[in-house]
């Protein structure tokens, strides 16, 4: 594996902290709460780059958080990979976290846990150990889909882990979407995601493009997170479609397709 340095110039010109980016589909309540957590953030320099996906049935009021809050609001509504992609071309900081709005972050987490990877310029991108409100563990460490995985997933609802329960770090072909940590280098390096998905399996492209230019894909369980899942694709047909079109591109057409972004290097 090819260990990654940065010169010291790219050392000092891109501000060492963390840009949060977030989407909410109708999400307000996921949003007040998350970023009412972000604000609790200490020791560490932050911005949050807020896409509104959707209109909000209530306008969100910002003006209760003394951070930078960078909102963006679609007139037509965009896919996972777009949205993310056009906060990464507004961000500035070395850090760029990939957050679902229905997340609860400890604020004690965040430094900790950067302060870990701070010079592991061999790690592209890290996910830490998620679990449901009530405790049980998700899974959000996986391998690489199949047909046969992803339709037990979507239509029979079978949730099972594809890694065994670790207590550490173990390298692993992806962490799901729900909260990726990048480091601002690799998801340049890879002109981040690919647009050519929609909504599902762009974050298991990633890693699998990271991989193939040698960063690590690494999975932190002694960091934390909560998810309250929303779990749509179980309730609408047309997340069932995206899921399968999805699963289609990643297996077959990814291979003849060159990835779509609007991300340079």
């Amino acid at each position: 594996m090819t260990n990654r340095t940065m010169t010291e110039t790219e050392h000092s010109t891109i501000p060492n902290g963390v840009t949060f980016s977030v989407v909410s589909h109708g999400q307000k309540k996921f949003i007040e709460t998350l970023l009412g957590e972000i604000s609790g953030l200490i020791n560490i320099d932050f911005e949050v780059i807020l896409t509104i996906n959707i209109e909000e049935a209530t306008t969100l009021d910002l003006s209760n958080f003394n951070f930078p809050i960078i909102l963006i609001k679609n007139e037509i509504p965009k896919g996972f990979g777009e949205n993310h992609n056009s906060a990464f071309l507004i961000s500035k900081f070395s850090n760029f976290i990939v957050i679902n709005p229905d997340i609860l972050l400890p604020n004690k987490f965040l430094f900790s846990a950067l302060d870990k990877y701070k010079f592991r310029s061999d790690v592209g991108i890290w996910g830490p150990r998620v679990v449901t409100p009530d405790g049980q563990l998700e899974d959000s460490v996986r391998l690489y889909p199949s047909f046969k995985r992803i339709l037990k997933r979507v239509l029979l609802n079978a949730r099972f882990g594809d890694y065994p329960p670790v207590d550490g770090t173990i390298e692993c072909d992806w962490v799901a979407g729900m909260f990726m940590v990048f480091t601002r280098a690799a998801f340049k390096k890879v002109k981040g995601f690919d647009q050519n998905y929609f909504m599902y399996l762009e974050d298991a492209d990633i890693c699998r493009r990271l991989h193939a230019e040698n960063y690590r894909v690494v999975y932190d369980s002694s960091f934390e997170v909560v998810h309250y899942a929303q779990r749509a694709s179980r309730k609408n047909i047309r997340h069932v479609v995206w899921h399968l079109s999805s699963l289609f591109h990643f297996l077959v057409m990814s291979k003849f397709k060159e990835p779509k972004s609007k991300i340079s290097d």
